[in-house]
C-alpha cells in the first residue's frame, strides 16, 4: 500500500471511528433514559400498590352484620335504603353541601323550610305545593297559611293534623302547641317563629301526624296514597339534609357523571384525597352534624379505607408490561453496542496496521536523504 493510500484509509478509519463514537454515546444517552423510565415506572407502580379506597357500610339483607362497598357520590350523598348512617360532603373551599341537581332545585323551591323541602324529595312537584298560592312558596297543596305573615303562623292541614292527633302524645305535641298559642298572645314575632318551630318539630316527629299531611297532598292532586303510607325514614332524611344544607350556608350540585360507578368512586376518592371536599356524617344520638374523615372516623360511623385487588392486579400487569418494553429495548441497545465496540476493535487493530505499513514506507521512500 502506498503512502497516499495508506493517509487516506487512515482518515477513513478516523472517520467512522469517530461515527462509532458517536453512536455509542447516543446509544449510553437512550440506555440511562430508559433507567429513569425504569425508576418512575416503579415508583408509579408503589404508589398504585399502596391506593387505597374509601368503602361504606350497608345493613345485610338478613339485617345482621355490615357489608362495605365502593364508596361514590350516589351511595354516599344520596338516600340509599340500607345505609347504616347518613352522610353529606361539602365543599372545602366554599363549605357549602354538595348535592344533586334535583336537591338543589327543591332547595331553591322550599322556600326556607325542610318539610316541604322533603315533600319534594319526596316526588311532590312544586306546582302541588303552590296550587292554590302560587307567589307564597313552600307551602302544601290547599294548605294556605291563615295569617299574611305565613312565617309565624301554622298550615290549616297542620292545624288538622294536630286536631287529630293531640291526645297521640300529650306531654309534647300539645304542649309544644300551647306554648306556641301564648307566644302568638304575649311574645314578639321571634319568640312566636321559635315557639313555632318547636312545635312543628312536634308533630313532625308524631309520624301519624306525618302520614295525615301525606294523605292532605295526595288528595289535592288527585293520587292515591300508598296502603302503608309515606316512607318514614326517607323522609326523615330529606329533613336532616336541609339542616345539613341550612348549617352549611347552602349548596352546590356535582354533575351528573360523576355521581355512581367506577367514575364516581373515582371522583369520590379523588375529590377525598385532594382535600376539595369534607366528609361530614350524622350522629344520630346528639341529631346533629359533626365533620369527619376516613382516617379518624370511629366504628360507628362505617367508613373504611381499603387497598382494591382489582387494581392491584391491574397495577401489576402494568408495571410488568412497561418493564419487558423496557428492558427488550435495553437488550436492543446493549446488542447494538456490542456490535459497535466488535468494528471499533477491528478498525483499532486495522488503524495500527495501515500505521505501521505507513511508517514502513516512510522508512524505505525517505531513509536515502538521511
Amino acid at each position: 500500500m502506498g503512502m497516499a493510500a495508506s493517509q487516506a484509509r487512515l482518515l477513513q478509519i478516523t472517520s467512522r471511528m469517530h461515527d462509532i463514537e458517536y453512536k455509542a454515546q447516543s446509544i449510553e444517552d437512550a440506555k440511562i433514559s430508559l433507567a429513569t423510565q425504569r425508576d418512575e415506572l416503579y415508583k408509579d407502580y408503589c404508589l398504585k400498590l399502596d391506593a387505597t379506597k374509601i368503602q361504606v357500610g350497608f345493613k345485610n339483607s338478613d339485617s345482621i352484620g355490615t357489608r362495605y362497598v365502593d364508596a361514590n357520590f350516589a351511595n354516599v350523598c344520596t338516600y340509599v335504603e340500607g345505609r347504616q348512617t347518613d352522610y353529606a360532603i361539602t365543599d372545602a373551599k366554599t363549605g357549602k353541601t354538595i348535592v344533586p341537581v334535583e336537591m338543589a332545585e327543591a332547595y331553591e323551591i322550599c322556600g326556607g323550610d325542610k318539610y316541604s323541602f322533603a315533600w319534594l324529595m319526596m316526588g311532590f312537584s312544586d306546582g302541588a305545593f303552590n296550587s292554590d298560592n302560587s307567589d307564597k312558596k313552600g307551602y302544601f297543596p290547599g294548605q294556605t297559611p291563615k295569617a299574611a305573615n305565613s312565617v309565624i303562623e301554622m298550615t290549616d292541614a297542620e292545624q288538622a293534623a294536630y286536631e287529630s292527633h293531640k291526645s297521640d302524645n300529650a306531654s309534647s305535641l300539645e304542649s309544644a302547641y300551647n306554648k306556641f298559642q301564648a307566644a302568638k298572645e304575649n311574645g314578639d314575632e321571634s319568640e312566636i317563629k321559635g315557639a313555632l318551630a318547636d312545635f312543628r318539630e312536634a308533630l313532625y316527629s308524631n309520624s301519624a301526624c306525618v302520614n295525615d299531611i301525606y294523605k292532605n297532598l295526595c288528595e289535592n292532586i288527585d293520587e292515591k296514597p300508598n296502603e302503608d303510607g309515606y316512607d318514614v325514614d326517607k323522609f326523615n332524611y330529606y329533613v336532616r339534609y336541609f339542616e345539613q344544607i341550612e348549617e352549611s350556608g347552602g349548596c352546590t350540585t356535582v354533575d351528573k357523571f360523576t355521581e355512581d360507578g367506577n367514575v364516581g368512586n373515582d371522583w369520590f376518592n379523588n375529590m377525598v384525597d385532594a382535600g376539595r371536599i369534607l366528609l361530614n356524617v350524622y350522629n344520630k344520638t346528639k341529631k346533629e352534624w359533626t365533620e369527619t374523615s376516613v382516617a379518624t372516623s370511629t366504628k360507628e360511623n362505617y367508613l373504611q379505607e381499603t387497598s382494591d385487588d382489582t387494581d392491584v392486579k391491574k397495577a401489576e400487569a402494568e408495571y410488568q408490561h412497561e418493564l419487558a418494553k423496557i428492558n427488550k429495548k435495553d437488550t436492543e441497545f446493549d446488542k447494538e453496542l456490542s456490535k459497535l465496540e466488535t468494528e471499533r476493535s477491528a478498525l483499532k487493530t486495522e488503524m495500527e496496521a495501515v500505521k505501521t505499513v505507513r511508517n514502513d514506507n516512510e522508512e524505505r521512500t525517505f531513509g536515502i536523504f538521511g
